[in-house]
């Protein structure tokens, strides 16, 4: 069955990239009033390994500072710390890990 083929909810929007893109992927659940999300990113080119790590190696970073009696703002300096200590290769241009604000 061809995606234009497809019922889809009024809402939902599909977008279809190059597939050597990083792309991620959000689940949303809701179940009896709770919310249950997942995401995750994949990537079919392995010049973005690198990039995954950075990002993979700082959330666990994030992780294992996180305890009782532990400001925000640590855990975010210790974040950061460590996603500017890698240094990505991207078609012959080398970018420095680096946070963005929101």
């Amino acid at each position: 069955m061809l995606f234009s083929q497809l019922e889809m909810p009024s809402q939902a929007r599909c977008q279809f990239r190059p597939i050597f893109t990083p792309s991620t992927v959000y689940m949303k659940i809701f179940v009896s009033g709770r919310i249950i999300d997942c995401a995750f990113t994949l990537t079919f080119d392995d010049k973005y390994d690198q990039l995954l790590k950075a990002v993979k190696d700082a959330t666990n970073t994030g992780i294992k500072e996180a305890g009782i009696d532990v400001r925000l703002c640590d855990i975010g300096e210790a974040i950061q710390e460590v996603m500017e200590s890698y240094e990505v290769e991207l078609d012959g241009k080398t970018y420095q890990g680096i946070l963005l604000l929101n």
